[in-house]
């Protein structure tokens, strides 16, 4: 299965609008996003898009943040981030492009697992969609809510 990463805009710029679902995504000068519907998954995508912003750059090193999840009628946004490590969830690249990335179940369930316990919020959200996938028999769904969100 195929999962796909989602650019959302700058952090800065448009985490907000995200959350309180306006969807008015900006790039860091403030202008709008066209990238964002150009990487909008299909209305028939089978696997998860990870919606994600950049946060601003640390010196030469770019750095971005995952905000939510979705897969099919689910829409995940999660009001605490992670920040996304490049090599354990984004398959070792070195960093986004204006295109669409995908990435393996291995990928994905390691970045909806450590949104999860982020979010005790939406953490049986994310674990709902990770039962489609068939991780929900594992860490940190199986540990329970609480000891998963003392990790």
């Amino acid at each position: 299965m195929e999962h796909r990463f989602w650019a959302l805009g700058s952090f800065d710029e448009s985490f907000e609008s995200y959350i309180d679902r306006t969807n008015e995504f900006r790039r860091s000068n403030g202008k709008p996003s066209v990238i964002v519907e150009r990487q909008r998954p299909p209305a028939d995508f089978a696997g998860i898009a990870f919606g994600y912003m950049q946060l601003p750059n640390e010196g030469s090193e770019e750095r971005y943040i995952a905000v939510g999840a979705q897969c099919d009628t689910i829409d995940v946004r999660c009001h605490s981030p992670l920040l996304i490590d490049m090599t354990k969830h984004a398959g070792g690249i070195r960093k986004f492009a204006p295109r669409v990335h995908e990435i393996d179940d291995a990928c994905a369930s390691a970045l909806l697992a450590g949104l999860a316990v982020r979010n005790p919020l939406v953490f049986a959200l994310l674990r709902d969609i990770a039962g489609r996938f068939g991780w929900a028999g594992a860490d940190p769904w199986t540990m329970g809510r609480a000891r998963a969100l003392s990790l």
